[in-house]
Order: structure tokens, then C-alpha cells, then sequence
């Protein structure tokens, strides 16, 4: 993996880039006038947010886990595509690099699941499979909300499967996997319906989404190991809010059903991409970034200031999108964004503090470093 490595920090580096152009287009989608950009730039907020940067950077972790030359392919493909939507690139030259980006993961999980076939690597295939099909959906035309979802599924299903495989989550017993298996089939039962009869899908994506987030509350590890680290008070702090935020998305998709757009749409969608996503990805950070990168970060309280600007920013913007009131949406908007970017810049300042972990430490099934 050495010989590797020296991949990891500029594809780490295009993603992050990546995440950034789709918070411009977030902002501008949102009401903001930032720098000029084309119309139909703001349209690329949620394709560059999921598909570009998150995209790449699951996939080159992926990548990196399973020691894999040839599943390098997967971000170089996802960052060509982000590129191609940002710079307007014909034919569709965007989608179609994505979903190629797309096909190698799914590849690469099924060559992996061959050798090591687990609860994880299962749930993290799936994941990648509904990643697959949303990006296909996407490049037939369709309309962003008809598979949205899909792309929710994604990351949802990638960061319960990270969960698992990290050792974070008490799923030995038959009792809780069979719990979690009901739950996980629910939320791709109504994938796969919102195919069909698109509102009845979205309810029981919703159903299925409240229960995977049940599922993890009850199943987190991360509540007993919270008073031996300040990473892992930290790690608790993000999780809670994480999961909380699932439910809410899954009842709002419960009780909105088919919403194409608005301001019902927005708080449905943010409360997931935003609150869940985002409060999972604070938490992982290090995570992966020990585990997986060789890396050990140093803590600083700093990190609890971009973890409460996201909470209250989210918490903002949905209740101005309930109330209707733009500009505290477009406020809530920016904080969103101002949380992010200072994510960012916490992960790479300290990152770049960093200490290199002991190889012990950096191997599968330990999380000692950060717990």
C-alpha cells in the first residue's frame, strides 16, 4: 500500500475541491449572488455535492482499504466527471464519467465480496449498487428528485456500512442483524418502488429510513466509549444528532411523499444530505483518516465549533423553509456552508499537525486510536 499512497493527498485534495464547487452552487441555488457563474450552474449543487465530491472521496477510501491499483479508476472517473459539469463539457461527458466511476466501485465491492463477504462489505455493495442505478437514472434525464433518493441510499447505506466494519455498532447477535436486514430491505423496497408508483416509494423509503436510524441508536457502541477520548466524546456528539436527523427526514418523507421541489422539498432533503450525512462524516473523519490513511489527528475543541454552527445553521434553514421565510433560509444556507468549509479547514490544518499511527493501530478491526 506504501507505493499507493502517494495517490491519496491530490485525489483527497480534487474531492474536497469538488465539495466546495457544489456549496458555491448551493448558495447560488439558494438566493445568494456570489461571483458570476452561469445559470445552470446552480443546478449542479446536489450532483457535485454527491455524485462529484463524496463520490470520490468513498470511493478512493474504499479504494485504499481494500489495496486495490485498479480501483483508482473510481475517483480518477468521479473527479473527470465533476470537472465535465463544472466546465460544461458536451454530450453529457459529465453523468457518463460518473456513472463509469460508479461501475468500477461496484466492481471493486464485488471482487472484495468474493474474498471477505460480511455484514459490511454487503450492506457498503448495496450502497454502491443504488449509487450505480441513480447515476443511470440520471443520465436517461430524468428529473433530480425521481432519484435523489437512490443517491441517499448511497451514503446512507456506505455509512451504516462503515459502521459496522469499524466495530462501532453491537450487531453479533442473530437478533440484530435480522433487525437490521428487515430495516435495510424496507428502505430498498421503496428505492425500488419509487420506480413504480413514485409517492407510495418515497413513504416507505421514509418507514425504512426511521427504522435503520432506530436501529442504530440502539446498536451504537459509541455511547459507552464516550468518557475515554476527547475523540470519542466528539465522535458521540456527532453521531446522536446524525441519527436524529435520519428520522426526521424519514418522517418527513413519510408524511410529504412525491414533493418535486419547494420549500418542503428542501427541508426534507437537507435534513438528511446535511444533518445525517454531514453529522456522520464529522464523525468518521478521523476514523478513516487513522484507519485507513495511516494518519492520526490531533484534537482540538475547535472541532466542536463547525459540529454546532451545522446543527443550528440546519435547524435555521428548516424552519425558515417550514415558515417560508427566504431570508433566514438563505441565512441558514450560508452558516450551512461557513460550518463546512470550516470542517475543512479544521481536517486539513490538523491533518497536516498530524502524527503518523503506529501500523497496530492502522490496521482493520481496531479503532484504539480515535476511541
Amino acid at each position: 500500500m506504501k507505493s499507493q499512497r502517494h495517490f491519496h493527498s491530490p485525489l483527497l485534495m480534487l474531492g474536497i475541491v469538488a465539495l466546495v464547487f457544489g456549496m458555491w452552487a448551493g448558495l447560488i441555488r439558494i438566493g445568494w449572488y456570489l461571483p458570476p457563474a452561469p445559470v445552470s450552474f446552480a443546478l449542479l449543487h446536489g450532483p457535485l455535492m454527491i455524485a462529484g465530491g463524496l463520490g470520490t472521496l468513498i470511493s478512493l477510501e474504499r479504494t485504499a482499504v481494500f489495496n486495490s491499483r485498479w480501483g483508482y479508476l473510481a475517483p480518477l472517473l468521479t473527479l473527470t466527471g465533476a470537472c465535465g459539469l463544472i466546465f460544461n463539457a458536451p454530450w453529457n461527458l459529465g453523468p457518463i464519467f460518473i456513472l463509469a466511476g460508479s461501475v468500477v466501485l461496484v466492481t471493486l465491492f464485488s471482487d472484495m465480496f468474493q474474498n471477505r463477504a460480511s455484514l459490511a462489505t454487503t450492506t457498503m455493495a448495496l450502497g454502491a449498487l443504488a449509487w450505480l442505478i441513480g447515476n443511470g437514472l440520471w443520465l436517461t434525464g430524468q428529473p433530480i428528485f425521481t432519484f435523489v433518493l437512490w443517491w441517499a441510499g448511497f451514503l446512507a447505506l456506505i455509512i451504516t456500512g462503515q459502521r459496522i466494519e469499524y466495530g462501532q455498532l453491537n450487531c453479533s447477535s442473530h437478533r440484530s442483524e435480522s433487525a437490521f436486514l428487515t430495516t435495510a430491505s424496507i428502505f430498498l423496497i421503496g428505492l425500488i418502488m419509487c420506480v413504480v408508483v413514485y409517492d407510495l416509494g418515497v413513504r416507505i423509503v421514509g418507514f425504512g429510513m426511521v427504522g435503520v436510524a432506530c436501529w442504530l441508536l440502539f446498536q451504537e457502541c459509541a455511547w459507552r466509549n464516550a468518557s475515554q477520548s476527547n475523540f470519542a466524546r466528539f465522535i458521540a456528539a456527532c453521531l446522536l444528532p446524525g441519527y436524529l436527523w435520519l428520522i426526521v427526514s424519514g418522517v418527513a418523507g413519510m408524511l410529504f411523499g412525491s414533493v418535486p421541489g419547494g420549500k418542503l422539498y428542501d427541508a426534507w432533503l437537507h435534513a438528511l444530505f446535511v444533518g445525517f450525512v454531514f453529522s456522520m462524516i464529522f464523525a468518521h473523519t478521523p476514523l478513516i483518516l487513522s484507519q485507513t490513511f495511516g494518519i492520526k489527528t490531533r484534537f482540538s475543541r475547535s472541532f466542536y465549533i463547525h459540529l454546532i454552527l451545522l446543527q443550528v445553521s440546519l435547524l435555521i434553514r428548516i424552519g425558515a423553509d417550514l415558515m417560508g421565510w427566504q431570508t433566514m433560509r438563505e441565512w441558514g444556507g450560508m452558516i450551512n456552508a461557513i460550518a463546512l468549509m470550516l470542517f475543512l479547514i479544521n481536517t486539513i490544518w490538523f491533518g497536516r499537525r498530524a502524527i503518523p499511527a503506529p501500523k497496530q493501530q492502522v490496521s482493520r478491526g481496531t479503532t484504539s486510536s480515535v476511541r
